[in-house]
């Protein structure tokens, strides 16, 4: 018999991607839902990363039944990482401290 007591279990999924890239890329619908979103005198106080989790757990729960969700004690939503940030990691990486862009004719660093 295995015992699971003292684990931790890491389960993956791909589950409201298109939800989120979509709320990135700054669509229409998304935008006038996250304003909707945020009225709801319930959700007063929360942040960015509660709407996204809101996406992602709407996904979740059109897909499994409530009875496998509830088997989670916490369900984490991926936080992608600010230009800033990626700037930041790609100029260590290139060994110089450098300012990149995401523009796709711009792919070179900035002085």
């Amino acid at each position: 018999m295995i015992n699971f007591r003292n684990s931790l279990i890491f389960m993956t999924s791909n589950l409201g991607a298109k939800e989120i890239i979509s709320y990135a890329n700054g669509n229409f619908n998304y935008a006038i839902r996250k304003l909707l979103w945020f009225l709801r005198p319930s959700h007063w106080g929360m942040n960015e990363q509660d709407f996204l989790k809101d996406l992602v757990l709407n996904q979740l729960e059109k897909r499994f039944s409530p009875e496998f969700i509830n088997r989670f004690d916490d369900i984490f939503v991926f936080q992608w990482l600010q230009q800033e940030v990626l700037g930041q990691i790609l100029g260590r990486i290139d060994g110089k401290s450098a300012v990149y862009t995401t523009d796709a004719d711009e792919s070179e660093p900035l002085p």
